[in-house]
């Protein structure tokens, strides 16, 4: 059967039959109206099969990110090598569906370690915006694992004092 016959309802009976081909697969529906059965082909069409979970890994998010988001800011260059820091970490190769707030945490408790606190608070910055714009723009997750995670404290502010080598440097260039 060809599928232009498949898009338009049958009347049989005093119902509508309609048969819909997407993606090689058959539906079939009986309605009671032809506005009815249009409006559930329309939903066949665009609702996501059961077995289509979004497979996407952190990584392909950090790399379509960097493509798409930071390509168009200032700092692209640095924003390229966090998400690259990213593509590395343990959580990178999970599927981003599956990540969670544990994930998150335990990138942070490792990182913490190794750089200050205000370091983590923008990487965690970033890592945010990459999940929210999966979540909102490309629709692959439901819910942001990054929202539950504590962030770190800041470390404490630099305090120096002039000395007054510097303090004659500057009036001599004032005049």
């Amino acid at each position: 059967m060809e599928l232009a016959k498949m898009s338009a309802p049958k009347k049989v009976g005093t119902k509508r039959r309609h048969r819909v081909m997407v993606d090689g697969a058959r539906s079939s529906g009986t309605l009671n109206t032809k506005a009815a059965a249009l409006a559930w082909e329309a939903t066949v069409r665009t609702a996501k099969p059961a077995g289509q979970l979004v497979t996407q890994t952190c990584l392909d998010a950090f790399e379509k990110y960097e493509r798409e988001v930071s390509a168009k800011k200032k700092g692209a260059r640095w924003e390229g090598f966090r998400l690259a820091a990213f593509g590395r970490s343990d959580f990178a190769k999970v599927l981003i569906r599956e990540v969670n707030a544990s994930h998150v945490a335990a990138w942070r408790d490792q990182r913490v370690k190794a750089v200050s606190g205000a370091t983590v608070n923008r990487e965690m910055n970033l890592l945010s915006n990459v999940f929210t714009v999966a979540r909102k723009e490309w629709k692959w997750i439901k819910e942001s694992p990054t929202a539950d995670v504590s962030r770190p404290k800041d470390g404490k502010p630099r305090f120096r004092r002039i000395v007054q080598a510097e303090i004659d440097q500057i009036c001599i260039a004032l005049g």
